[in-house]
C-alpha cells in the first residue's frame, strides 16, 4: 500500500477523534441513528484535503458519532444521529462533488430470540 495514503488515513482518523467530543455534549438518546456509506469518486486524497481545510461541515441538528475507513481509504462508514433527516441533503451538498452517498436508517438490534 502507498505509505502516503496510509498516513492520510491515520491523519483523518486522528481529526475525527478530536471532533468526536461534540456528540458527547448533545443529548442524542432520542435521535434516530443512520449509517452513511461514503465512496470517494476521485480517490480519497481530495476528500482528506477538504476535510483538513474546512472540517466536517455538518449543519446544526446532524450529529457525528463515529466512523470507520476501509484499508484503502476509498470507503468511509459514518454513524450519525438526527431527528431531522432533511439535514443530510444540506451536508451532502458540501461533499457530493467528491463523494457518493448511501444513507441507511438503522433499526433496533435484534434480541437473542429474533437473531
Amino acid at each position: 500500500m502507498d505509505g502516503s495514503l496510509v498516513d492520510q488515513g491515520q491523519q483523518l482518523k486522528e481529526l475525527l477523534t478530536r471532533v468526536a467530543f461534540v456528540s458527547e455534549q448533545v443529548d442524542t438518546s432520542n435521535m434516530a441513528e443512520y449509517m452513511i456509506i461514503e465512496t470517494c469518486l476521485h480517490g480519497p486524497e481530495p476528500v482528506y484535503a477538504r476535510f483538513r481545510s474546512q472540517g466536517r461541515m455538518l449543519p446544526d441538528g446532524l450529529i457525528y458519532i463515529d466512523s470507520w475507513l476501509t484499508a484503502d481509504g476509498q470507503t468511509c462508514y459514518q454513524l450519525m444521529k438526527t431527528n431531522e433527516p432533511a439535514r443530510f441533503a444540506e451536508w451532502m451538498s458540501s461533499w457530493d462533488d467528491l463523494v457518493a452517498f448511501e444513507i441507511c436508517e438503522l433499526g433496533a438490534k435484534p434480541t437473542g430470540a429474533e437473531a
